[in-house]
């Protein structure tokens, strides 16, 4: 088998194939696919963290904003 084709199995497969064969072009071919696939986790998971950071909001205020009046509402309260 080749790199792309383990690629397409998931890590415990992968893992199950590793644990189960002795041969180490084998075991490298299968090393290489589980440094693949997470690699690929890693870079959708980075994309959806991406384009939710930069999400533009929908007419609310920041939380930041939140805090800030809670604190402004508080020292006017103590103002008066």
């Amino acid at each position: 088998m080749s790199v792309e084709s383990y690629c397409a199995l998931d890590e415990s497969s992968l893992r199950a194939l590793l644990d189960g064969t002795m041969d180490l072009d084998e075991r490298r071919l299968i090393r290489s696919a589980i440094r693949e696939l997470r690699r690929k986790e890693i870079q959708h998971m980075e994309a959806a963290l991406a384009s939710k950071r930069f999400r533009p909001t929908r007419g609310a205020a920041p939380q930041e904003d939140k805090e800030n009046q809670q604190e402004n509402q508080e020292q006017k309260h103590h103002h008066t």
